[in-house]
Parts: C-alpha cells; sequence; structure tokens
C-alpha cells in the first residue's frame, strides 16, 4: 500500500520534471494555508482551489480583473 511519503515523492518528481521542462505546475484543490506551504515547498508554480476563493457570479468577479500580488514565488 502506498504510503504519503510515496506520494510526496511522486508530486515532487513531477514538478521536478516540468520544471526542467520549463512548465508551469497547477495546484488544484488547496484549501488551508497548511496546502499551501506543502505546495510552496513541494514547488509548485501556481495553485487554486478554495483558499483563494470560491465560486461567484459572474457580475461579482470583477474585483479578480485587479492588480494583486502572487501568492506563491517561484525560486530557481
Amino acid at each position: 500500500m502506498a504510503t504519503r511519503n510515496d506520494y510526496l515523492a511522486i508530486v515532487r518528481s513531477v514538478v521536478s520534471l516540468a520544471t526542467q521542462l520549463g512548465m508551469t505546475t497547477t495546484a488544484e484543490s488547496v484549501e488551508s494555508n497548511a496546502q499551501l506551504e506543502q505546495i510552496r515547498e513541494a514547488g509548485w508554480t501556481e495553485a487554486q482551489g478554495y483558499f483563494f476563493g470560491r465560486a461567484e457570479p459572474l457580475d461579482q468577479l470583477g474585483h479578480w480583473f485587479e492588480p494583486r500580488q502572487p501568492l506563491l514565488v517561484a525560486t530557481a
């Protein structure tokens, strides 16, 4: 049976391969600050999920198009 460490090794390998190929990586379903920290540590370049915001009606999306600071900063 696979363990949490097995899953983390697979994720880190995929992120490493994508990085070496010059690709971005997007972590989905981020719901907590703890998950965001794990994603940062693993090297993901982008993230999305309820932690950043829930689905909104179209007429309330204007604020998403305003400039803002990125939450994930890629390091080389």
